[in-house]
């Protein structure tokens, strides 16, 4: 069995074929670490109140924190 990538791999893989790889007409997408932290963002944002300030940055930080620790417990 192989190792799992560090970022999960591919959130959404595809059958490719030869030919795709040929014409161009494959992208790879987005990694499941992405997919995790985009959604652990929506929850983060959702938990600020309205009337508060709060770095996009500090934000970033944590929902790619949330995805590496449930990339973690994923792969146990």
């Amino acid at each position: 069995m192989t190792e799992p990538t560090k970022d999960g791999g591919q959130a959404f893989p595809l059958n490719v074929t030869p030919q795709d790889l040929y014409w161009g007409k494959y992208v790879s997408g987005m990694t499941l670490r992405d997919y995790f932290a985009g959604q652990a963002l929506v929850g983060l944002i959702m938990r600020v109140p309205a009337d508060e300030q709060v770095s996009a940055s500090r934000l970033t930080v944590q929902a790619y924190g949330i995805s590496d620790l449930m990339l973690q417990e994923r792969s146990k």
